[in-house]
């Protein structure tokens, strides 16, 4: 009776009647000034198809975050310069000149400092972000290059908002 049920809601309410589709981007963590580098671009949730048939994507605008992580407690990213972030196609989508991180300690041993810029909006491709790295320790300061390439990766998924729903109860 249960399986005869189950299968009725799933006749009236369609199996899938939201789809979401995730355009995100990957970056590898780099090792540099006694810590690690990494960037995110991370989308917004956007309802495009709305009705019987729903779809959401996430993607533009992008949110672009830099880490800079260290296990070191006198070690912060203090500021950030020369920040261009250029798709494969050669378009420039950030130029900036110069920025702050906000550093948080995470415990006693490390520090976790980010910078960020909102509403990038930019095609699903292949994308390079360099930038000048400014620290600062107890021996002084210091600086590097660095280049982060941001990899396209795309996912979908497929729900029944219905029975999310029910199990949300």
């Amino acid at each position: 009776m249960r399986i005869f049920i189950a299968f009725l809601l799933l006749i009236l309410t369609g199996c899938n009647n939201h789809t979401y589709r995730y355009f995100e981007f990957e970056s590898k963590e780099i090792h540099i000034l006694n810590g690690e580098v990494s960037a995110r671009l991370n989308g917004d949730f956007v309802l495009v198809k709305d009705g019987k048939i729903k779809e959401t994507h996430k993607g533009n605008p992008y949110e672009l975050i830099i880490y800079f992580d260290t296990k070191s407690p006198s070690t912060k990213a203090e500021n950030i310069e020369a920040i261009s972030l250029t798709s494969s196609e050669g378009t420039v989508v950030i130029k900036a000149d110069k920025g702050t991180f906000e550093t948080e300690p995470t415990s006693s041993k490390s520090n976790l400092s980010h910078f960020s810029i909102k509403g990038i909006t930019t095609k699903h491709i292949p994308h390079v972000l360099r930038f000048k790295l400014h620290v600062r320790n107890q021996n002084g300061s210091s600086h590097k290059d660095v280049e982060i390439n941001l990899v396209p990766k795309y996912k979908e998924e497929r729900s029944n908002d219905f029975i999310d729903k029910l199990m949300s109860v």
